[in-house]
């Protein structure tokens, strides 16, 4: 089977109480339309649910953005950005999503929605991203632990396949809401992956090389391999919180 690769982000928690930054992850993935280099484009997001608004966000200021402002058409912080997409290249748009779930005790929204771009017609390849700061605060497993910048991204090819002359789509991850785990114990998780063509898929680490990491201050970025958590091929996760792992927000 042909190998299809995406680059999700996750988060989980170890048991305490924190309210903080925004981003808690998201996934990309996508699908080729009928005609015309066409990409049906569709992302699921999670903020912290008690936040306040920042310019530019559906409609004012305030707090419990999906309990209290409003669920549809929201404005997301950041940009999305493809270079090489056409009819209006590049696209760079604030990206509107809609509330799909939300809780207060945890503290979280989760959204998504899906948009369409145009990929060039000569080399049929566009690479999507979507980046800003900040992850939640106090994220335990990487450095510094506060004002961590973000970023989500996925590659698309619409060349036909070697194997059978079709066209490829991405693999689809459900987004994982916040996981809270005990201190002192020993996780196993697994991402829910799925992929429409039937191809083999592996999980692996953000790399620098390939532009899958918050690239505006490298420094304070959540990218590589991170403490406490395993990665393995088959998309699951080892966590390790028998040793001293602190109590906080750990992500990968």
């Amino acid at each position: 089977m042909a190998l299809s690769t995406t680059t999700i982000v996750v988060l989980f928690g170890l048991t305490s109480q924190i309210y903080a930054a925004h981003f808690r992850g998201g996934t990309f993935h996508w699908r080729p339309l009928a005609a015309d280099n066409k990409v049906e484009v569709t992302y699921d997001i999670g903020f912290n649910g008690f936040r306040r608004l920042g310019p530019g966000e559906y409609p004012t200021d305030g707090h419990y953005v999906c309990r209290k402002i409003g669920t549809k058409d929201l404005k997301t912080p950041g940009i999305v950005h493809c270079n090489e997409c056409v009819k209006g290249t590049p696209y760079d748009s604030r990206l509107l999503w809609d509330c799909k779930e939300s809780n207060e005790d945890g503290d979280w929204d989760t959204g998504g929605k899906t948009f369409t771009v145009t990929v060039p017609e000569d080399s049929k390849t566009a690479v999507i991203y979507f980046e800003t700061c900040c992850w939640v605060k106090q994220i335990q497993n990487f450095e510094p632990h506060d004002g961590l910048g973000w970023r989500m991204i996925t590659e698309i090819d619409l060349n036909p396949r070697r194997d059978n002359g079709l066209l490829n789509s991405s693999p689809i991850t459900s987004p994982i809401p916040l996981q809270r785990f005990h201190k002192g114990c020993e996780y196993w998780l697994e991402i829910p992956v799925t992929d429409p063509d039937d191809d083999e898929y592996r999980c692996r680490y953000t790399e620098v090389a390939r532009g899958e990491c918050y690239e505006r201050n490298p420094a304070k970025t959540m990218c590589g391999k991170p403490k406490y958590i395993t990665i393995h091929p088959n998309c699951t996760l080892h966590l390790d919180f028998t040793g001293d792992a602190p109590e906080g927000y750990y992500a990968v």
